[in-house]
Protein backbone atom coordinates (compact mmCIF):
# COMPACT_ATOMS: atom_id res chain seq x y z
CA UNK A 1 0.00 0.00 0.00
CA UNK A 2 2.86 2.35 0.72
CA UNK A 3 4.26 1.55 -2.90
CA UNK A 4 1.04 1.91 -4.56
CA UNK A 5 1.02 5.65 -2.87
CA UNK A 6 4.22 6.91 -3.37
CA UNK A 7 3.71 5.65 -7.31
CA UNK A 8 0.14 7.85 -7.16
CA UNK A 9 1.64 10.87 -5.70
CA UNK A 10 4.72 10.99 -8.08
CA UNK A 11 2.99 9.91 -10.99
CA UNK A 12 -0.24 12.55 -10.55
CA UNK A 13 -0.01 16.02 -11.22
CA UNK A 14 0.04 19.15 -10.02
CA UNK A 15 -3.66 20.94 -9.59
CA UNK A 16 -3.91 23.80 -7.67
CA UNK A 17 -3.49 26.02 -10.70
CA UNK A 18 -4.75 24.76 -13.83
CA UNK A 19 -3.79 25.91 -17.06
CA UNK A 20 -5.55 28.26 -18.57
CA UNK A 21 -6.81 29.23 -21.73
CA UNK A 22 -5.39 32.90 -22.70
CA UNK A 23 -8.38 34.06 -25.09
CA UNK A 24 -6.40 37.01 -26.47
CA UNK A 25 -3.67 35.20 -28.27
CA UNK A 26 -4.97 31.36 -28.06
CA UNK A 27 -2.28 29.96 -25.60
CA UNK A 28 -2.01 27.77 -23.05
CA UNK A 29 -0.48 28.32 -20.11
CA UNK A 30 2.93 25.82 -19.73
CA UNK A 31 2.18 22.50 -18.31
CA UNK A 32 5.37 23.09 -16.36
CA UNK A 33 4.07 24.57 -13.49
CA UNK A 34 1.13 21.25 -13.25
CA UNK A 35 3.79 18.69 -14.04
CA UNK A 36 4.34 15.41 -11.39
CA UNK A 37 7.20 14.61 -10.22
CA UNK A 38 7.55 12.07 -12.42
CA UNK A 39 6.82 13.95 -15.37
CA UNK A 40 9.41 17.05 -14.19
CA UNK A 41 12.37 14.17 -14.24
CA UNK A 42 11.48 13.06 -17.72
CA UNK A 43 10.25 16.12 -19.21
CA UNK A 44 7.27 14.63 -20.07
CA UNK A 45 5.27 17.99 -19.98
CA UNK A 46 5.90 18.85 -23.69
CA UNK A 47 5.14 15.85 -25.34
CA UNK A 48 1.85 17.66 -26.25
CA UNK A 49 3.53 19.95 -27.96
CA UNK A 50 6.56 17.86 -29.55
CA UNK A 51 3.15 15.60 -30.91
CA UNK A 52 1.44 18.75 -32.33
CA UNK A 53 4.88 19.57 -34.28
CA UNK A 54 5.27 16.25 -35.29
CA UNK A 55 1.94 16.43 -37.37
CA UNK A 56 2.16 19.75 -38.42
CA UNK A 57 4.43 22.76 -38.70
CA UNK A 58 4.17 25.52 -34.91
CA UNK A 59 3.27 28.46 -35.67
CA UNK A 60 4.00 31.02 -32.85
CA UNK A 61 0.43 30.69 -31.52
CA UNK A 62 1.01 27.09 -30.99
CA UNK A 63 3.65 27.91 -28.19
CA UNK A 64 2.43 27.51 -24.91
CA UNK A 65 2.16 30.56 -22.78
CA UNK A 66 5.61 30.41 -20.05
CA UNK A 67 4.91 30.47 -16.57
CA UNK A 68 4.81 33.66 -14.41
CA UNK A 69 8.16 33.08 -13.03
CA UNK A 70 9.88 32.63 -16.46
CA UNK A 71 8.88 35.84 -17.42
CA UNK A 72 11.11 38.86 -18.03
CA UNK A 73 8.44 41.10 -15.70
CA UNK A 74 8.58 38.86 -12.91
CA UNK A 75 12.30 38.31 -13.31
CA UNK A 76 13.46 41.75 -13.09
CA UNK A 77 11.06 42.41 -10.34
CA UNK A 78 12.69 39.83 -8.10
CA UNK A 79 16.18 40.99 -8.97
CA UNK A 80 15.15 44.47 -8.50
CA UNK A 81 13.82 42.96 -4.37
CA UNK A 82 17.67 41.37 -3.84
CA UNK A 83 19.47 43.84 -5.83
CA UNK A 84 22.66 45.48 -3.60
CA UNK A 85 25.73 47.00 -4.41
CA UNK A 86 27.47 43.33 -6.06
CA UNK A 87 25.53 42.85 -9.17
CA UNK A 88 27.19 39.07 -8.71
CA UNK A 89 25.48 38.67 -5.12
CA UNK A 90 22.50 40.44 -6.05
CA UNK A 91 22.01 37.51 -8.65
CA UNK A 92 23.26 34.70 -5.85
CA UNK A 93 20.21 35.92 -3.71
CA UNK A 94 17.62 36.46 -6.45
CA UNK A 95 18.17 32.34 -7.89
CA UNK A 96 19.26 31.25 -4.72
CA UNK A 97 17.05 28.36 -4.60
CA UNK A 98 17.38 27.45 -8.18
CA UNK A 99 20.93 27.25 -7.38
CA UNK A 100 20.63 25.10 -4.20
CA UNK A 101 18.36 22.82 -6.29
CA UNK A 102 21.20 22.93 -9.08
CA UNK A 103 24.05 22.15 -6.55
CA UNK A 104 22.13 18.70 -5.17
CA UNK A 105 21.19 17.05 -8.76
CA UNK A 106 25.28 18.33 -9.50
CA UNK A 107 26.40 16.21 -6.35
CA UNK A 108 24.23 13.54 -7.62
CA UNK A 109 25.51 13.38 -11.09
CA UNK A 110 28.93 13.61 -9.68
CA UNK A 111 28.68 10.96 -7.53
CA UNK A 112 26.40 8.53 -9.39
CA UNK A 113 28.65 8.88 -12.74
CA UNK A 114 30.71 6.09 -11.39
CA UNK A 115 28.27 4.07 -10.53
CA UNK A 116 28.33 2.01 -13.79
CA UNK A 117 32.04 1.64 -13.71
CA UNK A 118 31.91 0.28 -10.49
CA UNK A 119 29.19 -2.75 -11.21
CA UNK A 120 30.82 -3.20 -14.38
CA UNK A 121 34.52 -3.99 -12.62
CA UNK A 122 32.28 -6.02 -10.10
CA UNK A 123 30.89 -8.57 -13.00
CA UNK A 124 34.50 -8.65 -14.67
CA UNK A 125 35.82 -9.63 -10.80
CA UNK A 126 32.82 -12.04 -11.00
CA UNK A 127 33.93 -13.47 -14.54
CA UNK A 128 37.43 -13.75 -13.03
CA UNK A 129 37.14 -15.56 -10.31
CA UNK A 130 37.70 -18.94 -9.85
CA UNK A 131 34.69 -21.66 -9.93
CA UNK A 132 35.06 -22.80 -6.23
CA UNK A 133 35.20 -18.87 -5.27
CA UNK A 134 32.17 -17.93 -7.51
CA UNK A 135 29.45 -15.98 -5.70
CA UNK A 136 25.99 -17.16 -6.08
CA UNK A 137 24.54 -16.47 -10.05
CA UNK A 138 21.60 -14.01 -8.09
CA UNK A 139 24.77 -11.72 -7.24
CA UNK A 140 25.28 -10.51 -10.72
CA UNK A 141 22.01 -9.74 -11.72
CA UNK A 142 21.96 -7.51 -9.01
CA UNK A 143 24.93 -6.28 -10.33
CA UNK A 144 22.97 -5.60 -13.33
CA UNK A 145 20.48 -4.10 -12.14
CA UNK A 146 22.74 -1.20 -10.51
CA UNK A 147 24.74 -0.81 -12.96
CA UNK A 148 20.88 0.15 -14.72
CA UNK A 149 19.82 1.73 -12.17
CA UNK A 150 22.87 4.33 -11.51
CA UNK A 151 23.32 4.74 -15.29
CA UNK A 152 19.75 6.09 -15.42
CA UNK A 153 20.17 8.02 -12.16
CA UNK A 154 22.96 9.98 -12.98
CA UNK A 155 21.84 10.47 -16.46
CA UNK A 156 18.49 12.32 -15.36
CA UNK A 157 20.26 13.79 -12.58
CA UNK A 158 22.72 15.29 -15.36
CA UNK A 159 19.20 16.40 -17.37
CA UNK A 160 18.10 18.44 -14.48
CA UNK A 161 20.75 20.01 -13.97
CA UNK A 162 21.56 21.24 -17.10
CA UNK A 163 17.68 22.62 -17.67
CA UNK A 164 18.09 24.02 -14.19
CA UNK A 165 21.75 25.76 -15.89
CA UNK A 166 19.36 26.90 -19.01
CA UNK A 167 16.98 28.40 -17.19
CA UNK A 168 19.14 30.57 -15.37
CA UNK A 169 20.86 31.65 -18.26
CA UNK A 170 17.39 33.12 -19.76
CA UNK A 171 16.76 35.01 -16.05
CA UNK A 172 20.27 36.36 -16.24
CA UNK A 173 20.26 37.16 -19.93
CA UNK A 174 16.98 39.20 -19.34
CA UNK A 175 18.20 40.92 -16.07
CA UNK A 176 21.46 41.99 -18.20
CA UNK A 177 19.83 43.04 -21.49
CA UNK A 178 17.15 45.24 -19.11
CA UNK A 179 19.56 46.97 -17.04
CA UNK A 180 21.83 47.51 -20.39
CA UNK A 181 18.58 49.10 -21.67
CA UNK A 182 17.90 51.25 -18.39
CA UNK A 183 21.38 52.49 -18.37
CA UNK A 184 21.20 53.51 -22.17
CA UNK A 185 17.55 55.45 -21.41
CA UNK A 186 19.40 57.17 -18.54
CA UNK A 187 22.72 58.59 -20.09
CA UNK A 188 23.49 62.41 -20.62
CA UNK A 189 23.47 64.06 -23.90
CA UNK A 190 26.41 63.33 -26.20
CA UNK A 191 28.20 64.38 -29.21
CA UNK A 192 26.90 62.28 -32.74
CA UNK A 193 30.02 60.67 -32.83
CA UNK A 194 29.93 59.21 -29.09
CA UNK A 195 26.20 58.43 -29.53
CA UNK A 196 27.28 55.72 -32.36
CA UNK A 197 29.87 54.44 -30.09
CA UNK A 198 27.81 54.34 -27.73
CA UNK A 199 24.83 52.34 -29.83
CA UNK A 200 27.17 49.84 -31.44
CA UNK A 201 28.35 48.94 -27.72
CA UNK A 202 24.95 48.75 -26.23
CA UNK A 203 24.32 46.25 -29.61
CA UNK A 204 27.41 44.21 -29.04
CA UNK A 205 26.31 44.23 -25.32
CA UNK A 206 22.91 43.29 -25.82
CA UNK A 207 23.73 40.06 -28.60
CA UNK A 208 27.09 38.89 -28.12
CA UNK A 209 28.12 40.04 -24.37
CA UNK A 210 24.36 38.89 -22.92
CA UNK A 211 25.16 35.68 -24.57
CA UNK A 212 28.36 34.43 -23.40
CA UNK A 213 27.56 35.80 -19.61
CA UNK A 214 24.32 33.45 -20.27
CA UNK A 215 26.03 30.55 -21.28
CA UNK A 216 28.54 30.83 -18.58
CA UNK A 217 25.26 30.84 -15.77
CA UNK A 218 23.82 27.59 -17.48
CA UNK A 219 27.25 25.87 -17.17
CA UNK A 220 28.95 27.26 -14.13
CA UNK A 221 27.99 23.74 -12.29
CA UNK A 222 31.31 21.81 -14.30
CA UNK A 223 33.02 24.35 -11.57
CA UNK A 224 32.58 22.56 -8.65
CA UNK A 225 31.82 18.87 -9.90
CA UNK A 226 35.22 18.47 -12.10
CA UNK A 227 37.71 18.72 -8.71
CA UNK A 228 35.00 16.54 -6.92
CA UNK A 229 35.00 14.36 -9.82
CA UNK A 230 38.72 14.39 -10.10
CA UNK A 231 39.52 13.62 -6.20
CA UNK A 232 36.89 10.23 -6.79
CA UNK A 233 38.67 9.52 -9.70
CA UNK A 234 42.27 9.54 -8.20
CA UNK A 235 41.14 7.44 -5.11
CA UNK A 236 39.70 4.70 -7.28
CA UNK A 237 43.13 4.66 -9.31
CA UNK A 238 44.84 4.62 -6.06
CA UNK A 239 42.45 1.66 -4.65
CA UNK A 240 42.88 0.08 -8.16
CA UNK A 241 46.78 0.37 -9.19
CA UNK A 242 48.65 1.20 -6.23
CA UNK A 243 51.71 3.44 -6.41
CA UNK A 244 51.07 3.53 -10.42
CA UNK A 245 48.24 6.40 -10.38
CA UNK A 246 51.33 8.48 -8.87
CA UNK A 247 52.61 8.17 -12.54
CA UNK A 248 49.71 8.91 -14.51
CA UNK A 249 49.03 11.92 -12.58
CA UNK A 250 52.47 13.79 -13.05
CA UNK A 251 52.18 13.07 -16.73
CA UNK A 252 48.67 15.01 -16.21
CA UNK A 253 50.90 17.78 -14.50
CA UNK A 254 53.49 17.68 -16.89
CA UNK A 255 51.12 18.29 -19.88
CA UNK A 256 48.65 20.72 -17.97
CA UNK A 257 50.75 24.08 -18.96
CA UNK A 258 50.11 22.77 -22.81
CA UNK A 259 45.81 23.18 -22.48
CA UNK A 260 46.61 26.44 -20.61
CA UNK A 261 48.92 27.91 -22.89
CA UNK A 262 45.70 27.13 -25.39
CA UNK A 263 43.48 28.54 -24.20
CA UNK A 264 45.19 31.60 -23.26
CA UNK A 265 45.60 32.33 -26.57
CA UNK A 266 42.40 31.75 -27.63
CA UNK A 267 41.11 34.06 -24.66
CA UNK A 268 43.26 36.61 -26.27
CA UNK A 269 41.76 35.80 -29.90
CA UNK A 270 37.77 36.09 -28.55
CA UNK A 271 39.03 39.91 -27.20
CA UNK A 272 40.06 40.75 -30.31
CA UNK A 273 36.69 39.03 -31.93
CA UNK A 274 34.74 41.44 -29.71
CA UNK A 275 37.22 44.86 -30.31
CA UNK A 276 36.46 43.81 -33.89
CA UNK A 277 32.74 43.35 -33.67
CA UNK A 278 32.22 46.81 -31.84
CA UNK A 279 34.52 48.55 -34.50
CA UNK A 280 31.74 46.81 -36.88
CA UNK A 281 28.74 47.47 -35.22
CA UNK A 282 30.09 51.26 -34.80
CA UNK A 283 30.58 51.90 -38.55
CA UNK A 284 27.32 50.09 -40.01
CA UNK A 285 25.50 51.96 -37.75
CA UNK A 286 27.14 55.23 -39.11
CA UNK A 287 26.70 54.03 -42.41
CA UNK A 288 22.94 53.41 -42.19
CA UNK A 289 22.60 56.46 -40.20
CA UNK A 290 24.28 58.26 -43.34
CA UNK A 291 21.91 56.59 -45.83
CA UNK A 292 18.95 57.87 -43.99
CA UNK A 293 20.13 61.44 -43.74
CA UNK A 294 20.63 61.16 -47.89
CA UNK A 295 17.04 59.46 -48.17
CA UNK A 296 15.44 61.80 -45.83
CA UNK A 297 16.52 64.97 -47.87
CA UNK A 298 16.41 63.37 -51.07
CA UNK A 299 20.44 63.89 -52.08
CA UNK A 300 20.55 60.74 -54.51
CA UNK A 301 19.99 61.58 -58.15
Amino acid sequence: MVTLILCIVVTSEYKEYQPVRRMENHRYLSKEINASIYSWFIFNWVNSMMNEGYLCMLNDEDLPKLPVKNRTKYTLANFREHHITSLLISLDYSFCSELTIQVFYALIWSIFIFGPHYFLNLIVGFIEKAPSQHEPVFTTYLYVFGLFIFNIVQLLSFQCMLYIGHVLHIYIQSIIIGKVYAKALCRHDATEDETEKKIGNINNLVSMDTQKIGELSAYIFYIYTYPIQILIYIWSLWYLLGYSTMFSITVIIITYPLPTHLSKMYENSYKNIMKATDKHLVLMNELLHTMRIIKFFAWES
